[in-house]
């Protein structure tokens, strides 16, 4: 064969390469147009890295991390502390951090990964039940937090343990065996 028809065949085989690659990539994006987009992510499946910084999950963790670390001044935000206890958030943060650790076993990964907290659980908006206890008299006290908004710039929005429980905390070291 000649140079020139080897050079003619040349060329018609990369006008059909050209044309296939052509039909290819335009096939490729009506396909891809075609698939309707991806449906939002709904905020009762979210990924166990999505979770708000001001969470449950979130606030129980930052809690019972300082609490083991001692450091239950720091704790003690996490605390709904009634009137006239304010003074005694450390000692307060150190007998229910004891308590919970002998008496019910919290889980932080198994608490709401959403700002809101659980809206299936049957109790108001803004509160989580972490379960319940008995005090030295037998009485049933429910572990419970509470949305905390934020009231400045230097608070921010957590999860605190509930007035409720936090007023109780005194009667619930009481019960422990191994003080």
């Amino acid at each position: 064969m000649n140079r020139e028809v080897l050079g003619s065949v040349n060329v018609a085989m990369l006008r059909v390469l050209f044309l296939v690659l052509a039909l290819l990539y335009g096939s490729t994006r009506a396909a891809a147009a075609a698939e309707p987009p991806a449906p939002a992510k709904p905020v009762a499946a979210l990924a166990p890295d999505d979770e708000a910084a001001d969470s449950p999950r979130v606030s129980m963790r930052i809690f019972f991390d300082l609490a083991e670390r001692g450091r239950y001044e720091e704790a003690a935000i996490y605390l709904d502390l009634p009137r006239a206890t304010e003074k005694r958030g450390a000692e307060l943060a150190s007998k229910l951090y004891a308590v919970l650790s002998q008496r019910l076993l919290v889980h932080p990964e198994q608490l709401s990964p959403l700002a809101a907290g659980r809206s299936t659980d049957g109790l108001s908006a803004g509160t989580e039940e972490l379960g319940k206890i008995n005090d030295a008299k037998g009485h049933s006290v429910a572990i419970r937090l509470v949305r905390h908004e934020s009231r400045g710039l230097e608070d921010e929005a957590r999860w605190v343990f509930a007035a409720s429980t936090v007023s109780r905390v005194d009667a619930l070291y009481a019960a422990l065996q191994d003080r």
